[in-house]
């Protein structure tokens, strides 16, 4: 009897023993399940943020519009609304009939020369515009290859059959838009004959190279 007493009182230890042993792994378990909601939880609020940044960068790039006021074989003049405070031009050269081509393009605000250079097929490069710039005046001496955006959005240029072309875009604030007719006409002239101007110059440097 004392023995069996022993015995029995070995087995209900040994019981507790297990059982206490056995709790913590079912609270382990518990955080780990716990851990990875939480991880869910924060890859799903994680992408949702992406998503939304993409949506708002998408909606910049539709409010950007371009009005054309004129345009010839060399030049075209465009008045852009809906564009940043300081607008981003990015500039790009693609392939003509298949084949690699290259590009010297400049950029010029408000008569001030802000980057020039050759592109190649393929190649891009991105100017930032300073703050209240009005007018821009965008030079290439590839004009079939040459590609402009504005913001992300990019400009549809109508065919020419001229190799070098002058794209001006007019960046205009409201109060040049009240201003009346004959002074907006007399602006454009006086930006078209100095974007004439300069094309000539530049022209026969691209003509020489090209």
């Amino acid at each position: 009897m004392i023995v069996l007493v022993i015995l029995i009182a070995i087995w209900v230890a040994a019981a507790k023993t297990t059982r206490n042993t056995s709790k913590p792994e079912i609270e382990t378990s518990k955080v780990s399940v716990s851990s990875s909601s939480s991880k869910k939880q924060a890859s799903a609020s994680s992408s949702k943020s992406s998503t939304q940044a993409t949506k708002k960068v998408k909606k910049t790039a539709k409010k950007v519009s371009f009005t054309r006021l004129s345009a010839s074989d060399s030049d075209v003049t465009y008045r852009v609304k809906g564009a940043k405070t300081t607008p981003k031009i990015k500039l790009s050269v693609t392939k003509t009939n298949g084949s690699d081509t290259t590009a010297w393009v400049s950029v010029t605000a408000d008569g001030s020369s802000l980057w020039q250079n050759t592109l190649s097929s393929g190649k891009n490069h991105t100017v930032s515009l300073p703050e209240s710039t009005s007018s821009v005046t965008i030079n290439s001496g590839n004009a079939p290859a040459t590609e402009i955006s504005v913001d992300g959005k990019q400009m549809k240029l109508p065919s020419s059959s001229s190799q070098v072309r002058n794209v001006i875009l007019q960046f205009n604030s409201s109060s040049t838009s009240t201003t009346g007719s004959s002074t907006t006409s007399g602006t454009t002239d006086t930006t078209e004959t100095t974007a004439n101007t300069g094309t000539d110059t530049t022209g026969t440097g691209n003509t020489t190279g090209y």
